[in-house]
């Protein structure tokens, strides 16, 4: 999960309970109030490029 702080997405390792085809039970990692990003994978991908201009190992720095 990536949640939004000071305007950078974070990768914000998370536990998770019950799961379905629709949702998934968030148990621990996650505090009330935290935003959350919800766009798929390819969204932060070119997100991430578009806003670090030429910096190819960001992703990888993201997602150690």
């Amino acid at each position: 999960v990536f949640t939004q702080q000071d305007g950078d997405l974070i990768r914000t390792p998370v536990s998770s309970g019950l799961v379905n085809e629709t949702f998934f039970e968030i148990t621990s990692g996650l505090s009330e109030g935290d935003k959350i990003c919800t766009d798929p994978y390819i969204v932060l991908e070119n997100e991430a490029l578009a806003q670090k201009k030429g910096d190819r190992n960001f992703l990888e720095k993201v997602f150690q």
